[in-house]
């Protein structure tokens, strides 16, 4: 009898697993606000009373949520033994040199970026402030904390569900799209002023995505380079290192004053995609000896 309930569970989650994706992501996201909008309401009267501990409470609650859901799908729905590392959440030496790899061509591609933006007379560079230490720390821990939430999401479990039914190379570019769509919910108004950031934000998708095969499955490499990009734009933004030229348009400096949702901004990362594609498609020839999807 002890053992009814947990044959139960693995009925249902069989059952989830064969599912078409666009059932069991709706699964998913129904389980994720089943779990979160109940502990969420009872914060509603603090935030409408103004407390400013509510704005990190309740991300950090849907966070811890989502973690424990990620790990149980993994474990019922797609039997992994390591639920998280399933999806490319690895605890390695090899995923820890990849995260510093990362972030490293983050600060290349970005400084070199704005390096041509300060030569061409765009923008000139500013001494950083007495608080720089500070906003070194919080930039660091902020993008990593945004990277290693997003890429779980976008490229751990959305791209492994989706792999699962139309293959990586559809995969990739679906979930690129939802990644850069859900990044873009805002009033139209907004949406029309800064259009040019969803190629950006695609050409992005695609970059980690590739990355990750790139790299095995693995999510260190997609981590670092996205942290490394968030961690780079914090210190620009918030340290004020960079005065943008205000005689010289936005879409050649940055929608803004983000430099990756300007025309130059979107052929680097287009570049990295690319050689990112380019380093995925010979990863999988040597261990199949076919060309990747």
């Amino acid at each position: 009898m002890n053992r009814q309930p947990g044959r139960r569970w693995e009925h249902l989650a069989q059952g989830i697993a064969g599912r078409p994706a666009p059932v069991r992501l709706g699964i998913f996201i129904a389980a994720l606000l089943a779990l979160w909008v109940p502990t969420a309401l009872p914060l509603l009267p603090a935030l409408n009373a103004g407390a400013t501990w509510v704005k990190w409470v309740g991300p950090l609650l849907l966070y811890g949520e989502f973690l424990a859901l990620i790990a149980l799908w993994g474990r019922w729905v797609r039997r992994f033994s390591y639920p998280l590392a399933g999806f490319g959440l690895v605890a390695s030496p090899t995923n820890g040199r990849e995260l510093g790899w990362g972030l490293a061509l983050a600060f290349v591609a970005l400084g070199a970026l704005l390096g041509a933006e300060s030569w061409l007379g765009w923008a000139t560079w500013q001494a950083p402030g007495v608080n720089f230490p500070r906003i070194l720390g919080e930039g660091l821990a902020l993008g990593l904390g945004v990277a290693v939430a997003e890429e779980l999401l976008f490229r751990g479990w959305l791209w492994t569900e989706l792999a699962q039914d139309y293959g990586a190379g559809r995969a990739t570019w679906i979930s690129s799209g939802i990644f850069a769509v859900c990044h873009f919910l805002k009033p139209l108004a907004v949406i029309l002023a800064t259009w040019v950031e969803f190629p950006g934000l695609m050409a992005l998708g695609l970059a980690l995505a590739w990355g990750r095969q790139a790299t095995a499955g693995r999510l260190g490499f997609p981590i670092g380079f996205h942290g490394g990009l968030v961690w780079a734009y914090y210190l620009v933004q918030v340290g004020k290192l960079l005065q943008v030229n205000p005689e010289v348009p936005q879409w050649l400096t940055g929608i803004n004053g983000n430099p990756l949702a300007s025309a130059p901004g979107l052929g680097v990362m287009a570049v990295l995609a690319w050689g990112l594609r380019h380093r995925a498609i010979q990863k999988q020839q040597s261990r199949s000896g076919k060309p990747h999807q």
